[in-house]
């Protein structure tokens, strides 16, 4: 009995808002995308060229603070190249202290929404 293969997925352009810190914030991201990746339904081939490739854009990154409380608010963009295109956001909150921790767990979130949601187009493609 053999296995049926799987659709193969690669990643093009991942990109996040100019900045000082936009090449750290490119490489965490990337790696985010690649672990949720591995993670995702991305469904059966059913041909040999069941490639996809997909592209990710951070399109707000915002910090504000107010009252002792930071917040970061996390809008991205994806897509499969010559196909749909999905959105997800989030608002992550939480000590000033803790920046780092939020943005990683933000970037996480959002990684995996856009990873899920990517999957369901490419399997509802097929």
């Amino acid at each position: 009995m053999h296995a049926t293969p799987r659709a193969k997925v690669t990643w093009g352009e991942v990109a996040v808002r100019d900045g000082a810190d936009a090449a750290r914030l490119t490489k965490a991201l990337n790696k985010l995308l690649k672990a949720a990746t591995t993670r995702a339904d991305w469904g059966k081939r059913k041909d040999k060229s069941g490639t996809f490739t997909l592209s990710a854009r951070v399109t707000t990154f915002e910090w504000q603070e107010s009252d002792g409380v930071v917040h970061l608010d996390l809008a991205a963009v994806g897509k499969v190249l010559g196909g749909s295109g999905v959105k997800t956001k989030i608002r992550v909150g939480g000590k000033p202290s803790e920046r780092k921790k939020l943005e990683k767990d933000g970037l996480r979130i959002v990684a995996d929404g856009l990873v899920t949601r990517l999957a369901d187009v490419v399997r509802r493609k097929k």
